[in-house]
Formats: C-alpha cells, sequence, structure tokens
C-alpha cells in the first residue's frame, strides 16, 4: 500500500529510535458502494465463518514503468486466527551487477484482525536482515531488528498490510489508528481512512517532504493498484506471476543529465520545494526549478578525521550488489555501497565520540548528478561534510549537492530515501556563469 521496499531506491555513485514521531498518513477514497459480505473475511454485518479460508493475491512491481518484480500476498483464515504473508522478490542491476532483492512480511492475528506478532525477513544481494514485532504483557509492541537495539511501539499500532482488510471489516465507517511499517524498520506513524470508495491517495507526510500513494481497491479491500512517483504495483492473474522481464538498471534510470560548464547549477523540470539550507550550498527557487550555489573554498577539517575517512575507503571496496547494507554488514563483506561506506564511517566516528549525522542526495560526477549517501561530522562548533565512498576529508567543493540530513536508524533511511527524490524524476540539470 504504501512505497516499495527502500533498498532499491537508493543507487550510489561510482540506533535506537525511527525518529518519525512527526509523520502523519491521510487516505481518502471517491464515493462508491461496498458490498458489505464481500473479501476474505466477510465480517461486515455478519460473524466471521471458522471455516478456514485461503486468497491469494499476486502482483507485479515496477520503477518509472519498468517491471522490477513480483509481490504474492496470501490471507488465510482459520479456527486459530488469521496469518498473512506479503512476499516481494525485486530483480534488478546496479551499475551493472545483477542483484535480487527479497522481502516477506508474516503477520499473525485474532479472528478480529487484532495481530500478536509480525515478522520480518530481508535478503538484499549478500546481506540478510531479520526483525520482528512482539505483543508485550501490557499490550505495547517490542520490536527488534538486526544490527539496533530493541525498542518499544504502542499497543494501538497497527500493521499497515492489515489495514485495507480492516477498513473492509469496518464498512464505510472511517478508519483511524496508528500503523507498524514493517517494510521501513518497523516505523509508527498515525493513519487516517475515510472510506468513501475504491479509489483515493494515502499521504505521508514527513519532515523530509510528503510522499503520495495513489490507490485503486475492489470494495473487499484488495488492492488492485498503487503508485508512489517511480514506484508502481499492479495486480495480475496467477498465470502472469512469473512472467519474464529484462532487468532495470537503477542507478542509470535516476541520475540526473547534466550539461555545461560553469559556477552556478540550475536544475529544471522539478516538482518539489528545494532542500533547507544545508553546508555548502546555497538553493533557491527560480521558475520551474532550482538555482544552485556551492561554497567555493574548502574546509578544515582535522588529521583524525582525514585519516578516518581514508580508513573507511580502504577498508571496503566499492560493490552494488548489497544495497541498504549497514557499517556491521559491510566490514563482515569487505565490501558495500555508499551506504555502507558512510554508516561504517558513523560507527567508527561515533566510538571515538566523534558526532556525525548522514546525507542523502547527489554527487556530480562529470555530467550527471547520481543518488549517493554521505556523512557531516561535527568539529568544534561546525559540521564538515566528509565522504567515505570517495575517502574525501572534506568533500570537494560543488561536488555534493545535499537534500537531506538525517539519523542512521533503518527507518529513517527507509522513508529519506523514498521522501527526498520524488518530484525529481523528469529533473535537468545545466551549468552557468551567468546571474539569474
Amino acid at each position: 500500500m504504501l512505497p516499495l521496499a527502500f533498498l532499491f531506491a537508493a543507487s550510489c555513485a561510482s540506533t535506537s529510535n525511527s525518529g518519525l514521531d512527526d509523520i502523519d498518513i491521510d487516505v481518502m477514497w471517491e464515493e462508491e458502494p461496498v458490498l458489505a459480505s464481500s473479501g476474505p473475511e466477510a465480517t461486515h454485518g455478519r460473524r466471521a465463518s471458522a471455516a478456514p479460508v485461503l486468497q491469494t493475491n499476486f502482483y507485479h512491481l515496477t520503477w518509472q514503468g519498468q517491471r522490477i518484480g513480483e509481490a504474492k500476498e496470501v490471507f488465510h483464515r482459520s479456527a486459530n486466527g488469521i496469518r498473512l504473508i506479503r512476499s516481494e522478490e525485486i530483480r534488478i542491476t546496479r551499475s551493472g551487477v545483477p542483484v535480487d532483492i527479497e522481502t516477506e512480511i508474516v503477520i499473525h492475528a485474532d479472528s478480529q484482525l487484532r495481530a500478536t506478532r509480525v515478522e520480518l525477513n530481508s535478503r538484499a544481494g549478500a546481506v540478510e536482515r531479520k526483525g520482528r514485532a512482539i505483543r508485550a504483557d501490557d499490550g505495547s509492541w517490542v520490536i527488534s531488528l538486526d544490527g539496533e537495539s530493541v525498542r518499544k511501539a504502542p499497543a494501538n499500532a497497527v500493521p499497515l498490510e492489515l489495514v485495507p482488510y480492516l477498513v473492509a471489516q469496518q464498512g464505510t465507517h472511517s478508519f483511524k489508528s496508528k500503523v507498524l511499517l514493517a517494510g521501513y524498520g518497523f516505523a509508527v506513524t498515525d493513519m487516517y481512512v475515510d472510506r468513501k470508495g475504491r479509489t483515493g491517495k494515502a499521504v505521508l507526510k514527513t519532515k523530509w517532504g510528503d510522499i503520495e500513494t495513489h490507490l485503486n481497491m475492489k470494495g473487499n479491500g484488495d488492492l488492485v493498484s498503487t503508485e508512489t512517483g517511480a514506484t508502481g504495483s499492479v495486480r495480475v492473474n496467477g498465470d502472469r506471476f512469473n512472467e519474464n522481464f529484462n532487468r532495470a538498471e537503477l542507478p542509470e534510470s535516476s541520475t540526473i543529465p547534466v550539461r555545461g560548464r560553469g559556477s552556478e547549477l540550475l536544475v529544471s523540470n522539478v516538482f518539489r520545494q528545494p532542500p533547507p539550507a544545508l553546508l555548502g550550498q546555497s538553493v533557491s527557487l527560480r521558475k520551474n526549478g532550482w538555482r544552485i550555489q556551492f561554497d567555493a573554498k574548502s574546509q578544515d577539517v582535522s588529521r583524525q578525521i582525514r585519516k578516518l575517512a581514508r580508513e573507511v575507503d580502504s577498508l571496503l571496496s566499492d560493490s552494488h550488489d548489497a544495497p541498504g547494507a549497514g557499517g556491521h554488514d559491510a566490514l563482515s563483506l569487505g565490501r558495500g555501497d555508499c551506504t555502507a561506506h558512510a554508516t561504517l564511517f558513523v560507527d567508527m566516528a561515533t566510538e571515538l565520540g566523534i558526532e556525525t549525522k548522514l546525507v542523502t542526495g547527489y554527487r556530480i560526477d562529470d555530467n550527471k548528478l547520481v543518488r549517493h549517501r554521505w556523512v557531516v561530522v561535527k568539529q568544534g562548533t561546525k559540521w564538515i561534510q566528509v565522504d567515505p565512498t570517495f575517502g574525501e576529508a572534506p568533500v570537494k567543493p560543488g561536488h555534493h549537492l545535499a537534500l537531506a540530513i538525517h539519523g542512521d536508524s533503518t527507518a529513517q533511511i527507509a522513508i529519506v530515501d523514498e521522501a527526498v527524490f520524488l518530484g525529481l524524476a523528469k529533473a535537468r540539470a545545466r551549468w552557468t556563469t551567468d546571474a539569474i
């Protein structure tokens, strides 16, 4: 229902809380009658049957209109309760390297759709990650995710994948609840559903920008299709589920071409607000886009930080076969992408008592802008940009366009990757020396 897994969304140039308490989701459907007896549960207006019910739905997943994978959702109801299994498989290439990404979310619930356990299993290339949310005695969720601290979530949080079924169960009544986003590192936020029909729009509000998902549903709550920016999901018949397709090249399809030479960068065909004032750059609005001025002078960096950036670069070889790998996984593999380099730098800097944050945006690589992740380091009272992927401390002036500065939890990285690049799919850029 929300955007696809973040693992393939952020492409790179060649610990605790989610930090998402300020997010709201609004969902609205247009007017259309709903059949009370439809859907896997068929509970609206009568008691649910104890007979086992099995329903399987199939979806094709897309990126900018290209097929990138498939998803299967199995709903099983029996006298013992309900089990919902959502399985996704994505097959892409990153810088020419084939990458397979698999995600499975298993939800256990009672006959009234009250979830008691959520399990997450994911594999992105060479990296595997597991997580789970279990009801405690007081009703709250206890969440554990590989590589992160155990934390709690409110008792009234509903697994997102159950929302369509709960909405169908309630018929025309509105739905409001906190939701648990297992695919986003078990982030928790609020959702409101105004049930009026089968089509609608979900708006996920974050401090990094709004994420809109356009929905098409059957009257029984089954999803027919979703579209969020460049990503999409379309329901298909079972005989079309495993149709062959050519792998899409994610970094190449998400880059922004750059023309010319100059001192200022003009980005056109932009359909979003510019980023806030961030280090090393000044971004202002212009017609149909942004005007970006970069600081020309390099910042002074301590010997310790320079050494750390070079050490991370030497510890990890550049590789795109494990998207989303954190510092620990990358160190075990000995390789990783920009996220791996950045998070490993954060881990090592933290051990030395150095304050850091992640940065998501673009690296300006010759004639294109490539999605990238690097870090900012606090030195005295100032923040310094460092790019561990290239061993740069500080970064080269005019080579990094920052869109967001954020924490290193799985939840924050996932939401940032979805939010900050929306509205930039058709962007173009050119250098200029002319005053605008």
